[in-house]
């Protein structure tokens, strides 16, 4: 590469680094860019959770679903997979009041 090619080059990318977003302060509550409104460390639990219970670990999709719903009490598809977990592994108390705050979280919706 030619000397005014290269210098060229590092000019676009200051100019590129200059222009984009600040990073967030915490990469954890980064925003899902999908435009859900969730953080994309929640949105991964979700997933984790899902594919942990699709799996038939119900143990590991409990404590996913757990982490969910601490850090986003509104999701109400979060509550309703404790739900699932918490019934699969007989606990049933647990379970009934899982799927009592989904019920609640999707009325106030």
């Amino acid at each position: 590469m030619t000397d005014w090619k290269a210098r060229a080059a590092r000019l676009g990318l200051i100019v590129a680094a200059a222009c984009a977003p600040p990073p967030p302060d915490d990469p954890a509550r980064a925003l899902d860019p999908e435009g859900s409104g969730l953080p994309i460390a929640v949105l991964s639990r979700m997933d984790s959770a899902a594919q942990a219970y699709a799996a038939g670990d119900a143990e590991t999709a409990r404590g996913l679903y757990a982490m969910v719903t601490d850090s986003a009490p509104d999701l109400a598809a979060a509550w309703f997979g404790l739900y699932l977990a918490e019934h699969d592994l007989g606990r049933k108390a647990a379970a009934d009041s899982a799927l009592a705050r989904a019920r609640r979280v999707v009325r106030a919706d």
